[in-house]
């Protein structure tokens, strides 16, 4: 949640809207947000953003946060989830999602839509695109149409990004890292001290491969030798767990 209050206050920054960014007061006719996420998809796809944004709850003109009276993930189109709604009409490869974010104890809505990818997204069959501030049907602008379909052919998926905005922990949890640094006999240098114990600081680490005499199989083994307080008596981390004597320096051996 801070993440997403960090985000809109930096697109609160941007003096006027752009071609993949919009905001609103309290405006959620639904036929309006469909063409706006055909429009910001294809926008963002043309302009090499990830993402666009719509938000709700910002004065157009000072940017001001005001609130917005609606939620989001609660709002109708008839007896359907308007996101159900949405999801119907617009073409299957139109991603995004909702958030209703707290901020200065007013309520903020963040829509949050991925570029187009592969091919235009569409809303009832019909594909936008963000022309300034204003969402206009792609066909009315050829030159523009035939750039986006350009960048969309060029795209490699090699470099596509599966996922963006993590921050460091959140990608390595994502990636297998650590099997690198084992196949290669390497220690890992992101393992870490868990954040509820800043008292404990590790002073070395080091890996190695052990024979097994029981079994024949190679283990690996982790060696962390931390300064510990005098009352600490428990450890847990990435490869397991392990008793320690309350002593000053106690080294930890982690098998996986």
């Amino acid at each position: 949640m801070a993440d997403l209050k960090k985000l809109i206050d930096e697109l609160r920054k941007y003096p006027v809207e752009t071609q993949w960014l919009e905001f609103k007061h309290n405006n959620y006719t639904p036929e309006m947000i469909g063409q706006d996420i055909s429009a910001l998809a294809n926008s963002a796809a043309l302009y090499d953003r990830e993402c666009a944004y719509m938000i709700w709850g910002i004065d157009d003109v000072t940017h001001d946060i005001v609130g917005t009276e609606h939620n989001l993930q609660t709002l109708k189109k008839g007896n359907q989830e308007l996101e159900n709604w949405l999801r119907s009409l617009l073409s299957k490869n139109a991603d995004f999602e909702f958030h209703s974010v707290k901020t200065d104890s007013k309520t903020v809505g963040l829509l949050i839509i991925h570029k187009a990818a592969n091919q235009t997204v569409t809303f009832e069959k019909v594909a936008y695109i963000r022309v300034g501030s204003y969402t206009k049907k792609l066909s009315d602008f050829p030159i523009l149409e035939a750039q986006l379909w350009s960048k969309m052919r060029d795209l490699k998926f090699e470099e596509q990004y599966a996922k963006s905005d993590l921050d460091l922990i959140e990608a390595l949890n994502l990636l297998n890292h650590t099997s690198y640094f084992d196949l290669a006999g390497m220690y890992s240098p992101f393992i870490q001290v868990p954040p509820m114990r800043p008292d404990l600081h590790i002073i070395c680490c080091r890996k190695q491969f052990s024979q097994s005499r029981m079994t024949g199989c190679t283990q690996l083994q982790t060696s962390v030798q931390f300064c510990l307080p005098s009352s600490f008596r428990f450890f847990q981390g990435f490869f397991g767990k392990a008793f320690v004597l309350p002593d000053t320096t106690t080294t930890v051996v982690l098998r996986c």
